[in-house]
C-alpha cells in the first residue's frame, strides 16, 4: 500500500495536477512571497510519513519522479508547464516543455488545474523561498478498522 501511495504522489506531480486542502488563516494572509514561485523548479527529494490511528509508524524516502520528468515551471501569467521527455505514443522523443494547465497561489496553498485531466489537486506550501519550494499533501483513509494518514512531502530547488 505504501508503494502505491508514493507512486501516486509522483504521478500527480508528473501530470501537473496539484491542489490544496483547507486553510485556517485569514483569507488575505500569505506566509510567502508569491513572486518567488515564478520560474523553473527541479525535483530534489520526496518523503512519505505514515501514521496509523494517530501514531507515527514509518518514514520513507524515494525518488520524486520517474526519469522522464525533469521539472516544473510556473509563469507569472498563471500557466504551468512540465519539462521532460515528450512521447509519441510509446516512443520517447526529445526533452521539451509540455503545457500543464493553470495554477493559483493563495494563503499558503498551491492549486494547479490540469486541463487535460480535468482535475485540480491542492498542495500546502510548507516552504517557498527564491531557491527552495516544499510542497505537502495529506491523504487519510480507513481500512479494516484502522485510520491511516500519509503525509507526502516534495522538495524542489530553483533551476536555471
Amino acid at each position: 500500500m505504501k508503494k502505491n501511495k508514493f507512486y501516486y504522489l509522483s504521478l500527480l506531480l508528473c501530470t501537473l495536477a496539484l491542489g490544496f486542502t483547507s486553510c485556517e488563516k485569514e483569507e488575505d494572509e500569505d506566509d510567502f512571497d508569491a513572486s518567488d514561485l515564478y520560474g523553473y523548479w527541479e525535483p530534489v527529494s520526496a518523503t512519505m510519513k505514515m501514521y496509523v490511528n494517530g501514531q507515527f509508524v514509518y518514514e520513507e524516502e524515494g525518488e520524486p519522479f520517474d526519469e522522464d520528468f525533469l521539472g516544473i515551471r510556473f509563469d507569472e501569467n498563471g500557466e504551468v508547464y512540465g519539462r521532460g521527455v515528450v512521447y509519441d505514443g510509446d516512443i520517447p522523443g526529445e526533452v521539451g516543455w509540455m503545457y500543464g494547465g493553470t495554477y493559483t497561489y493563495k494563503n499558503g496553498k498551491l492549486r494547479i488545474y490540469n486541463e487535460e485531466e480535468g482535475e485540480t489537486i491542492v498542495y500546502d506550501v510548507a516552504t517557498l523561498t527564491s531557491s527552495e519550494l516544499v510542497l505537502e499533501m495529506t491523504d487519510s483513509y480507513s481500512e479494516d478498522g484502522q485510520k491511516y494518514k500519509a503525509v507526502f512531502q516534495l522538495t524542489l530547488r530553483k533551476g536555471k
